[in-house]
């Protein structure tokens, strides 16, 4: 149990609802061997209005494959994009709201709408973001709303920003392909304890004109720690990231951070919950913040699938998102 466990601890995942959705199903694997390939992919749903007065609904289907050898792992994706419209730009930190081909006219909308500063969030949803907004959740007692957190739709004080109808859009292609480099510092095997240094790289050859990427590189690196309780892994991760920017809306270079917990039920099954988020990406928004849960099932050796629901808590992401995940060893 402890050797499966310790194995679960390599490639800590950036704080995306797939990225979460992969370390459960390394959390529910069984140990790798020396050297393997693995296949793994997702297929996850977004819906939202974001910032904007109109609601995104986009389904991204993520196919992988990783290579390791001892310390070093190395990994390549490629995702399939489907958008109703084009105002979500694909960026190594997930779809982020820029405007696309209209992000001149979104800088110009948030500079006149103003910026109330962290907490001030517009288009509030109820159910948990606006409980943790509000501090109106169980046991809350009335505590300071989270940062960044969406306030209740009757405290709003932002409108939307409302770009040209796009009722008959609906695009689907390919995004832009990313690469991935992790090599454990703490070697494998030696004790609870994981250490993962990545790096990533975004190519721009999607269109960003459809919202499938922003015509520019992007790029990044993060830390990622691990550790084993008896059943249960605590991880966090912190990541810097440089963003290509839009012909005509700048975006800002985030730091990302994660943190969460899971747990082993069973020798098949296991538990995740996570919190995660990014500095403020687009200027005169708040930032991404999200919170999530999942859970795996070992099918056999090698081979998991996960099921996962991320709920958005700024105007940055999506108000919800789920995906069911995969990998088997080839």
């Amino acid at each position: 149990m402890s050797q499966r466990i310790v194995s679960a601890l390599r490639s800590l995942p950036r704080p995306t609802l797939r990225d979460a959705a992969a370390l459960l199903l390394l959390v529910a694997a069984r140990p790798a061997a020396a050297q393997e390939v693995t296949y793994s992919g997702s297929l996850q749903f977004a819906t939202g209005k974001y910032l904007f007065t109109e609601r995104t609904n986009s389904a991204y289907l993520f196919t992988g494959l990783a290579v390791r050898s001892g310390r070093l792992r190395l990994s390549a994706n490629l995702p399939l994009i489907y958008q109703s419209t084009p105002w979500i730009s694909y960026t190594t930190g997930g779809g982020v709201p820029t405007g696309g081909p209209q992000g001149g006219a979104v800088g110009d909308s948030l500079q006149r709408r103003g910026h109330g500063g962290p907490g001030m969030g517009m288009d509030a949803r109820g159910g948990l973001a606006g409980a943790l907004a509000a501090g109106s959740a169980a046991g809350g007692g009335g505590a300071a709303p989270v940062p960044g957190a969406r306030l209740p739709r009757a405290m709003s004080t932002r409108p939307g920003v409302t770009l040209p109808d796009t009722a008959s859009f609906d695009q689907v292609g390919v995004g832009d392909p990313t690469l991935r480099v992790s090599v454990d510092l703490v070697p494998r095997g030696r004790g609870d304890v994981s250490v993962t240094l990545s790096g990533e790289v975004k190519a721009p050859l999607a269109d960003p004109a459809r919202g499938f990427g922003t015509g520019e590189w992007d790029g990044g690196g993060a830390l990622s720690v691990a550790g084993r309780l008896g059943s249960t892994l605590l991880f966090g991760e912190v990541g810097y990231w440089v963003l290509g920017d839009l012909p005509d809306l700048p975006l800002q270079n985030p730091v990302s951070y994660s943190v969460g917990i899971g747990h082993r039920l069973a020798d098949r099954v296991s538990l995740l919950a996570s919190l995660s988020g990014y500095s403020r990406i687009v200027a005169g928004t708040d930032p991404p913040l999200d919170v999530g849960g999942a859970i795996g099932y070992r099918l056999g050796e090698g081979r998991s699938l996960s099921v996962g629901v991320t709920i958005g808590l700024s105007e940055s992401s999506p108000d919800v998102s789920v995906s069911v995940g995969w990998t088997t060893r080839l």
